[in-house]
């Protein structure tokens, strides 16, 4: 892609080309045109051609997403790295949550690797700005990403920042497991029966046990309201840092 100036930028272009889809990917680009941040991918624009055919053009991050880069470099992965990237992740989620934008699908496979030293938050496809309640119930049936939803989110189809946090406790599991998959049903009446019994993603090496208990686990909480923010996640993760895990 040119600019005005005759700069040349590589970029990600997402289409969508049924039927139907279009307003979906509106509303992506009208909640991405708001978003400015570090570590969230920066939007470039909006094509919108005379047929149902619309292209959302973001910036090009080639080492691709968080879940690929976790796999191929686990042996050369440390804890270091992996709480620096925590800590972007978290800071990102922060800023959408002072944004009053409701991600929901927050995941490895929805971050991306920018270098060693920096991820950003990707795809907006399922956001939603919460009403004055500063929630969001779903309102269509479309398949969902169980095993990071949170209790509610699978038994009423309640959103919420705090639902998001859920979700930043399973991407973090992800994370320092380098890599593993959530083992949780995908039959939601059974995940909801197991959840509601307070079985929550086991702790699984290499993930330091510190890190489980202070981090991620916290997370999980079964109320909403007890689960922390993202502003004290960012805390949790400088102190973590300041430790030697």
């Amino acid at each position: 892609m040119t600019d005005a100036q005759g700069r040349q930028e590589t970029v990600a272009i997402k289409s969508l080309k049924a039927v139907g889809q279009t307003d979906d990917l509106k509303r992506e680009f009208r909640i991405m045109q708001k978003l400015k941040h570090r570590n969230i991918v920066r939007l470039c624009g909006l094509v919108d051609s005379d047929e149902e055919d619309m292209y959302v053009v973001m910036e090009y991050l080639p080492m691709g997403s968080l879940k690929d880069y976790l796999k191929t470099h686990r042996e050369h992965i440390n804890n270091t790295m992996l709480l620096k990237f925590a800590m972007d992740i978290a800071e990102g989620m922060d800023y959408l949550e002072q944004s009053r934008i409701i991600h929901r699908d927050l995941a490895a496979r929805n971050i991306l690797v920018a270098d060693q030293h920096t991820v950003k938050i990707t795809d907006f496809g399922l956001a939603q700005e919460p009403n004055k309640g500063n929630y969001y119930i779903r309102q269509t049936n479309r398949a969902l990403p169980l095993p990071w939803y949170a209790i509610e989110c699978i038994e009423t189809g309640k959103f919420s920042h705090k639902s998001d946090v859920w979700s930043y406790g399973v991407t973090c599991w992800e994370m320092f497991t380098r890599g593993q998959e959530p083992d949780l049903p995908q039959k939601p009446e059974t995940l909801i029966q197991m959840l509601k019994n307070g079985k929550r993603l086991n702790l699984k090496p290499p993930c330091h046990p510190t890190i489980y208990a202070e981090l991620i686990r916290p997370c999980w909480d079964q109320e909403p309201e007890t689960r922390p923010n993202f502003s004290a996640l960012i805390q949790q993760v400088k102190e973590l840092q300041e430790e030697d895990l």
